[in-house]
């Protein structure tokens, strides 16, 4: 099932007496839409844009066709970088052979890309599992190349949720 994927500019209304008494108010304006992935569930998670004003786009995917390149089994993280019209510049999967699940996605001041989620894999991607499902980082180079992965967890089920971005001065 591809993800419609939909940006919108919207239209900034300055309220007059006039405006406020009528019943009719302008739509957005759509700025472009693209339909991306494949034929399975894959769901978008988080959308970054970045200072170049390019976008990134977390999702979690169970395609192997379409615009997923590939897929390491079950469910995949899949990150695609989109110009400003939408179209895919790259895009990568993550993952390993169990249920791989992206929760989050920050690009840092030196353009590295730092991804969240949480993991019952122990292959690929993902280097070791404690039980169940762990959560991990992922530190990501500009062109999503892994620079490192860092996985948290125990026996039971740890899951990691979202990301922020904080800067200690």
């Amino acid at each position: 099932m591809k993800v419609w994927f939909y940006i919108f500019i919207v239209s900034v209304l300055t309220l007059t007496s006039a405006s406020i008494n009528s019943n009719a108010a302008a739509p957005p304006l759509k700025e472009w839409q693209k339909c991306i992935g494949g034929s399975q569930l894959d769901i978008p998670v988080k959308i970054e844009r970045l200072k170049n004003g390019k976008l990134l786009m977390l999702s979690n995917v169970d395609s192997h066709d379409g615009d997923i390149s590939s897929n390491h089994g079950s469910t995949d993280m899949w990150l695609t970088k989109l110009d400003s019209s939408g179209n895919i510049l790259w895009e990568k999967s993550f993952g390993g052979s169990s249920i791989d699940v992206g929760t989050g996605l920050i690009e840092l001041e030196n353009g590295n890309i730092i991804l969240s989620g949480y993991s019952s894999s122990n292959n690929n991607d993902i280097p070791l599992n404690h039980g169940n499902f762990d959560a991990f980082l992922m530190c990501l180079d500009s062109n999503a190349n892994i620079l490192l992965v860092r996985v948290f967890g125990g026996t039971q089920v740890d899951l990691c949720y979202s990301l922020i971005s904080y800067l200690c001065v």
